[in-house]
């Protein structure tokens, strides 16, 4: 049922700017449009289980775009991300094709056994021994963003798991 007096109704998104918009009564159809937000910063991170505005995170966290990525003109994921990521370092110790791939270190080389770091793809953990066959084996065109967590504080959520720092890659999505 219409309601019998106007209404206030608000209206909000992550992005815009929020509006309000009085409703005259027994009103049926209501257009309305968001103006976006120019005073936010545009470029989101993806941190853990979430998105963040990149002015809100506090740790040391490096993001590369998937245009970047392709536009590098590498064999694989793995050598894109050291000339693309600030803060992180790797070494490729081979030539061969198929086995040319770079080893990524994002914390250093002082811990003990393996240094490399955790892969995450689209939310879900990449077994360790598996975890950079299949970073890269991936498609450069599928990749959204990579986003690099590289301090203790951004790799609190991930415990022990993210003590070498964690690789968190968001793929494309159908629109």
């Amino acid at each position: 049922t219409l309601p019998d007096k106007s209404v206030n109704l608000q209206f909000q998104f992550i992005g815009y700017v929020t509006k309000t918009v009085t409703v005259p009564a027994n009103q049926r159809v209501l257009d309305v449009v968001l103006a976006p937000d120019t005073n936010l910063m545009d470029e989101v991170v993806v941190t853990a289980f979430a998105t963040q505005k990149k002015i809100n995170v506090t740790g040391a966290i490096s993001s590369v775009n998937g245009s970047d990525i392709l536009s590098t003109p590498v064999a694989n994921i793995s050598n894109a991300l050291l000339g693309n990521t600030p803060g992180v370092s790797g070494l490729q110790t081979s030539g061969e094709p198929g086995r040319n791939s770079a080893d990524i270190f994002v914390r250093g080389v002082s811990t003990y056994g393996s240094s490399t770091p955790l892969i995450i793809i689209d939310g879900v953990e990449q077994a360790s021994e598996q975890a950079f066959a299949e970073f890269n084996a991936m498609d450069p065109n599928e990749i959204q963003g990579i986003s690099v967590l590289k301090d203790a504080a951004s790799t609190a959520v991930y415990g022990v798991r993210g003590a070498n720092g964690v690789i968190i890659v968001t793929t494309r999505r159908g629109n």
